[in-house]
C-alpha cells in the first residue's frame, strides 16, 4: 500500500512543459487560420504537459511577442453541448471574480472548433506552480474552494451539467460485498499484488464501509460541484490561488462529497509536505474552519468531513472493483493502493468530525 501521507505524484510543485511530438506539432500548425492573429507565428515549438493525473491534452503556444495561450484537445466523441456548457460556466465564474481561466474565442468567433479528429478550445495561459500544501496555500485554497462551492450552488440552471454522481449505490455495495465474500477469488480477479494489498488492509476497509453505509453522513444539498480539486488542478503564485482547473470534472451531486474529498487531497499534501503525520488533525480542522468561514452554508462539514471523504473514496474503490469484476479491466488498479491509504488518512485528518 502507498504509505499513509507519503509524498506522491502530486508532490511535485512545478509544471514541466516539453516540445510536442512532430506529428502533434503538425496538427497544431495546421490550425493557424483559426488562431488569434498574434499566434500565427510561434517563437518556439508548441509545448505539452502530461503524465498520470495531468491533462496531457493541454498544449502551450508562445507568440513572437512572448504572449502565451493554452490549446486544449478533446476527443471527437465529446458531447458538444456539455462542452459548451462547461466553457460557459468557466466564463461565468471568471466574470464572478473566481480565479478560473476564461475561454478565448478562435479567430472565427467560435468557442470551440473541430480539427484533425478532435475538438479544440483556447484558454489564457496562467503562470503558477502546483499547490504544494504550505500553510499559506492551504488557507488560500480552503477559502477559494468555499467561495467556489457557493458560486456553483447559485450558478444559473442553463450552466448546470446533466452529468451526475451517486454514492452508496446498489452496484457499489454489490462490488464491495463481492470482495468481502469471495476472498478465494482475489488473486484471479485482481492479480496477486492487489490480492496481497487486500489481505493486508481489508478488515479495516470493510469495517469502515459497513459503518458509513449503515449510518451515511449528511452530504448537504445536491448542487453543481467540482469533484476533482487535487493539487494539480490548483495553480498558486506567491501563496495565492492563481487558477482552479479541470471544470470538466463538475457534476451534479450533494456538495459535501466533493468538498470533503477535495479537502482530503489538499490536506494530505500539506501533511506530506511537512513530513509529520501528527499534524494531520491540525491541517484537517484548519482547512474545514477556513472553508466554512468563507461558505457558512457548508457548516455540516465540521461534523461529517471524515465520513463524506470516505464515501467518495469508497465510490472510487468500488468503481475499480467493478471494472475488474465485470470486464477484467485492470487499468486503474495502480491507484487502488492510494485509495486504500486514503481510508486511514481520512480518519487522521478529520478525526474530530
Amino acid at each position: 500500500m502507498k504509505a499513509v501521507f507519503a509524498p506522491d505524484l502530486f508532490s511535485g510543485s512545478r509544471p514541466v512543459w516539453k516540445p510536442v511530438s512532430p506529428s502533434l506539432g503538425e496538427i497544431v500548425r495546421g490550425m493557424d487560420e483559426f488562431l488569434p492573429v498574434d499566434y500565427l507565428s510561434f517563437c518556439e515549438p508548441p509545448e505539452q504537459i502530461g503524465g498520470l493525473e495531468i491533462n496531457s491534452n493541454n498544449i502551450r503556444l508562445t507568440s513572437v511577442s512572448g504572449c502565451q495561450i493554452v490549446l486544449k484537445r478533446y476527443s471527437a466523441a465529446v458531447n458538444i453541448s456539455e462542452l459548451h456548457k462547461t466553457l460557459d460556466l468557466m466564463a461565468w465564474l471568471a466574470d464572478e471574480g473566481l480565479p478560473v481561466p476564461k475561454p478565448l474565442p478562435f479567430s472565427n468567433g467560435n468557442i470551440s472548433i473541430s480539427h484533425a479528429g478532435g475538438q479544440w478550445v483556447l484558454f489564457p495561459f496562467v503562470e503558477g506552480e502546483y499547490f504544494s500544501g504550505s500553510q499559506e496555500e492551504l488557507d488560500a485554497a480552503a477559502e477559494t474552494v468555499g467561495i467556489l462551492a457557493s458560486k456553483l450552488r447559485d450558478a444559473p440552471v442553463s450552466l448546470r451539467t446533466t452529468r451526475e454522481c451517486h454514492h452508496f449505490t446498489t452496484q457499489d455495495n454489490e462490488a464491495i460485498e463481492f470482495v468481502q465474500k469471495k476472498r478465494d477469488l482475489w488473486g484471479r480477479t485482481f492479480g496477486l499484488d492487489i490480492a496481497e494489498l487486500l489481505n493486508n488492509h481489508w478488515e479495516r476497509a470493510w469495517g469502515e464501509w459497513c459503518r458509513i453505509r449503515i449510518n451515511p453522513p449528511d452530504p448537504g444539498p445536491k448542487t453543481l460541484a467540482h469533484l476533482d480539486l487535487h493539487p494539480f488542478n490548483i495553480l498558486v503564485k506567491d501563496g495565492k490561488i492563481a487558477a482552479l482547473l479541470d471544470f470538466d470534472s463538475c457534476k451534479m451531486l450533494p456538495t459535501g462529497y466533493a468538498l470533503a474529498f477535495g479537502a482530503l487531497k489538499q490536506c494530505r499534501q500539506a501533511v506530506a509536505r511537512c513530513g509529520d503525520p501528527e499534524m494531520a488533525g491540525f491541517f484537517g480542522s484548519r482547512y474545514v474552519e477556513v472553508l466554512v468561514a468563507a461558505n457558512p452554508q457548508a457548516y455540516w462539514l465540521t461534523k461529517y468531513s471524515c465520513d463524506l471523504a470516505l464515501a467518495e473514496v469508497f465510490r472510487r474503490i468500488a468503481l475499480i472493483f467493478r471494472l475488474n469484476i465485470e470486464s477484467a479491466d485492470t487499468r486503474w488498479n495502480m491507484v487502488l493502493p492510494v485509495q486504500i491509504a486514503h481510508i486511514a488518512e481520512c480518519k487522521a485528518l478529520f478525526q474530530s468530525s
